[in-house]
Formats: C-alpha cells, structure tokens, sequence
C-alpha cells in the first residue's frame, strides 16, 4: 500500500473511511488505523432523515429497531468506559471530554477531511464485531444509514454526538433528572417550545445540551423512543448518566425479558433431568420482519446458520457427555455385553438431557446482567450457552474468578468458533462440569434396563 494509499486516501476519502469494513477484525482493524489518517466523511446528500412522526405521537420501532435499543444499551456502556476492554476504558473516560457539544460540529468533523473521527471515539477494535451486529438491526445508526453496498466502521453523527453528550456529563459527575425531562417531551420534539430556567434546572441539562438532543431526534426521530426504553434507561443509570427516581427505576424494572418467559412454559424442576439452555445474545444471524408477519410471530426469524451451529453444538455436548460416562462407568453397568455399552450410554444420555432452545428473538446477555436475564428466562436451567455473533466476544471481557467456570454455570460461544471446531475445548469443559449431575442418572437407568433385560442378548 505505502504512501499511494494514503494519497487515494485523501482523494477518496469518503469512499474508503466509509467502505473499510468486514473482512475479519485483522482486516478491518488495519483498515481502521489507516484510516484515522484520513479526515471527515460525510456525504450532505447520502441520505435523508428517518421520516418524522405525527406531532405527540410516539415514535414507532420495528421489532429489529427495538432490540437495536437492546444491543446500545451495552455498546453505550463501553464507549464511556464502564465495560469492554478494560485497558482501553481510561482512553473511552476522556476521549471527546473538551469536544464542543454540538450535534453540527459532529457533522463537520465527520464531513472535513482535515478533521479526524478520533476527536469523538476511540479506536477499539473489539467493539468492531458487536458494531456491526447494531447494524445489522438499525442500520441508520451506521454513518452510511443503508445507502451503500456495506456498512461503515464509523456509528452515524447522532451515535456520536449522544456519546459526546454522555462522556462530559458523566465526567463532571452531572446527573439528569431523566423523569422531569421525559414527562417535558414536547421541549424535545419541538423548537417551538421554549424551556424556562426553570425547566432546565429541574431536568439538570443546560439549554446548549438541550439542543443537542433536539437536533439529533429531528435527524433521526427513533431516538426519541430511544431515550424511553427500558434497556437503554437502564443502561444510563448503570453509568451514572440519570438519577433514579420513580420513572428510571419502572425502566429499570421493566428491562427484562419477562414477555417473552411467558412464551416458554415453566416446568417444575425434576431430579431426573439435566437441563441446558442455550440462548443467543447480540448475534446477527436472525432475519427479522414486523411483528406478527408470518413466519416472524415475535419479528424474527433464526436463519439456517444459527439452526445448524446450534445442532452442531448439542451433538458435540452429547458425544462428550457419553464419552465421560463411558470413562466413568466402563462397564456400563455391569450386566451389559461391551459392544452394547456405548448405545446404551447414549440412550441413557437422551433420557436424561434437556435442551431449552430459547430461540425466539435475539437477546442481549453479558456479565452485568447474565444471571438476571437467565433468572427469568429459564430459572430451572442447570447450565446457560451463550451464544455471540461473530467477533462480539471480543467486547466482553470475563473475569476469571467472577463469570466462567466453575464459578458460574455458564458460558459464552462465538457462533463462528461453535460451527467450526474452536470451541470443542469448552463444550468438553461444559460437559465435565456436568458430568456428576448427570452420570448417576445414566448409572440408574442404565441398571434399570439392564435388570430389565433390555440389552440381554438372546
């Protein structure tokens, strides 16, 4: 490449700052450092604003555009540096903290060529996998808003003045009164609604800060229910953005999955059967449609990818479990022939293992909230996968002690590692963990059927 890249760099810039993504994080994160070279991107006649809503009328989001909520909510988390990489969280902390809050300014940074995006965001490349599953589901809040062949690495603007909002608050210890402000919407929708002193003093923004959530929900009017849902409340409160009071904490209360337990019967916890939930969390391998569409009953739909890594999965924990009882019980318990003992083990195995395929619709699962979220959704589980889109583990850093084996009972799996062979390792550590719950259950059924004389030759 050498210095002819960085000459067509700066001829095309808007092309290559926009168009570098997607080969593999290697790929894209080289991209990205040669790119921080360049200046602004943005293209004034790329695209136009979301379509606005009726006056007063809320904001509609589509299934996809609510859990993109849902996603944010853990992606905002690390770009003010309270999760992700823990050895870039200081550089997210102050990164943009003497930026003037000003949604055109954004724009101008994003536009100028002389100008560079590292004045408003940090270069992470682990948030690269997790970005681009945001994408998948909001695509305006891309830079590119849908209208190229492929995303950009770059959040839109108003993804980018919202951080800046939240990383100066946050750093001057500012705390809003999100309650006083929500039950005010009008003074967000409209210019013509003046605020007094008096309403700003009691929402704790000032008139500048006000204007900037003005102009970022006239751009892109989705922003607006944004700021009302739960996951994203929840998550501003997590890092100190918004006070509690009575609004934040029914978000927060109302921040979890419990509508959709109520698509998955509760079963009374038996003794005679181990269960494994597997649940897919900011994954981008579901297509998704209106709520209620057919074939979409909850607006989306596991492609054939995430079906076949799943049964991929349950037949690699299968093998491994039979194979740990066959070392565990050689044989087999002890009135069966030795050519019978491994068909009887596997048969022991299916009678014995459960697995809750809670696949419905995407989730979004990570160390703050794991044992919430798996509470609700299938509190009698004996262990949990968790399974990432592609990369996105990479913006989930797990501490040893607290979030892995045999600490808790659970695990996280990129998708990709899954359908390959790079998560055998922990599918085997998995079935060892259950393996003292399940092998008595296969010794009993095995002495069961081998009084019963079930596998007795003629």
């Amino acid at each position: 490449m050498g210095m002819g890249y960085f000459n067509l760099c700066q001829v095309k810039n808007g092309y290559y700052r926009k168009a570098a993504h997607a080969a593999g994080v290697t790929v894209a994160s080289m991209m990205m450092l040669l790119l921080l070279q360049c200046g602004g991107v943005w293209d004034p006649g790329r695209s136009a604003p979301s379509e606005p809503e009726a006056a007063g009328s809320p904001p509609h989001l589509t299934p996809a555009e609510k859990y993109a909520a849902e996603i944010l909510s853990y992606l905002m988390q690390i770009v003010v540096g309270a999760a992700g990489d823990p050895t870039v969280r200081e550089a997210w902390r102050t990164r943009s903290l003497f930026a003037r809050p000003d949604y055109k300014e954004v724009v101008n940074i994003m536009s100028d060529p002389q100008r560079k995006v590292s004045e408003l965001m940090v270069y992470d490349p682990n948030i690269l996998g997790l970005s681009k599953v945001l994408f998948h589901y909001n695509e305006r809040l891309n830079l590119f808003k849908g209208q190229a062949l492929q995303q950009s690495v770059w959040p839109s603007e108003e993804l980018l003045t919202i951080r800046l909002l939240m990383v100066q608050k946050i750093a001057r210890g500012e705390k809003v009164r999100l309650g006083n402000l929500m039950a005010r919407k009008a003074l967000i929708r409209s210019v013509l609604v003046e605020p007094s002193q008096a309403d700003l003093d009691s929402f704790k923004i000032s008139y500048e800060e006000l204007k900037l959530l003005r102009d970022v929900v006239h751009a892109e009017p989705f922003f607006m229910a944004y700021l009302e849902d739960p996951f994203l409340v929840d998550a501003l409160y997590r890092v100190g953005l918004v006070e509690m009071d009575a609004y934040v904490l029914s978000k927060i209360l109302a921040a979890d999955y419990g509508d959709l337990a109520e698509r998955y019967p509760g079963r009374k916890p038996s003794s005679d059967v181990v269960r494994v939930a597997i649940l897919p969390s900011m994954i981008g391998t579901y297509d998704f449609a209106e709520k209620g569409s057919p074939g979409y009953p909850m607006g989306f739909r596991a492609t054939d990818d995430y079906t076949r890594a799943i049964q991929v999965l349950k037949h690699k924990l299968m093998a491994s479990l039979q194979q740990r009882i066959l070392g565990a019980m050689p044989d087999a318990g002890g009135r069966l022939p030795p050519e019978q003992h491994g068909a009887a083990v596997a048969d022991a195995v299916h009678a014995h293992l459960r697995f809750l395929e809670l696949d419905k619709r995407p989730l979004v699962i990570y160390p703050g909230n794991a044992e919430a979220v798996i509470g609700t959704l299938c509190p009698d589980a004996d262990f949990s996968f968790i399974i990432l889109g592609k990369n996105v583990y990479l913006s989930v850093p797990l501490d040893e002690k607290k979030d892995t084996l045999p600490a808790v009972n659970r695990i996280y799996l990129d998708i990709d590692d899954v359908d390959l062979s790079d998560a055998d390792y922990d599918i085997d550590r998995v079935a060892g963990f259950l393996l003292n719950r399940l092998e008595p259950l296969a010794r009993r059924y095995m002495e069961n059927i081998s009084t019963a004389g079930l596998y007795n030759e003629d």
